[in-house]
């Protein structure tokens, strides 16, 4: 799903590439008004997208209507206090829009600003409340899921590949896990799998 039918095109080559066009449903359409039919869809991933609405409920409430049981989200946390995803300076994205702008441009940042409105855990399971949350850390079962899954290619890193966390980061990772399905609350990113209550 994608606004944007050159983009889809292009999905569509990469997946014939790889032989598995045919195992796609390739579609035209933006959240909000998704055009799938109510829990069409068994599961549904919506990757950093939702800060790019405007915190808009419309677009979540579309989320729950097509997903019939499993809802995976990831978006930057409006509680921690820089975003890599915007500007990256300290609190930038807790000002008005107006303040930021002006932040962002006294910082030499101006062309990261991009307006994006950010979600905080509470708020975005207020929006989901047929969802509960079924993920331990992020949105993998458990931290040690997680780290599986590492070297990770990241675009937007320089040299492609994350290698891992880094001390700190490791550190803190750590402590968070031991939240659980509370963990949410803490980390950069309300990355979470969220399951559709019984």
């Amino acid at each position: 799903m994608d606004t944007d039918q050159a983009r889809l095109d292009a999905g569509r080559e990469i997946a014939a590439i790889v032989g598995v066009e045919d195992k796609i449903d390739w579609r035209t359409g933006a959240l909000g008004d998704l055009p799938l039919g109510e829990r069409e869809a068994r599961v549904a991933y919506c990757i950093e997208v939702i800060e790019h609405l405007g915190r808009s409920e419309s677009a979540m409430r579309d989320l729950a209507r097509i997903c019939r049981e499993i809802l995976v989200v990831t978006t930057p946390s409006l509680c921690f206090p820089i975003i890599a995803h915007d500007t990256g300076l300290p609190f930038c994205h807790w000002l008005p829009l107006e303040m930021r702008r002006r932040y962002a441009r006294l910082c030499g940042r101006s062309r990261r600003e991009n307006e994006n409105l950010f979600w905080s855990p509470r708020s975005l399971l207020r929006a989901l409340p047929e969802f509960e949350v079924a993920s331990r850390f992020l949105h993998y079962a458990s931290r040690r899921d997680y780290l599986a899954t590492l070297p990770i290619y990241v675009p937007y890193l320089r040299g492609g590949l994350r290698r891992g966390d880094g001390r700190l980061k490791s550190v803190y990772y750590a402590a968070a896990a031991l939240l659980g399905r509370h963990s949410l609350y803490v980390m950069p990113s309300l990355a979470c799998t969220l399951r559709r209550r019984q």
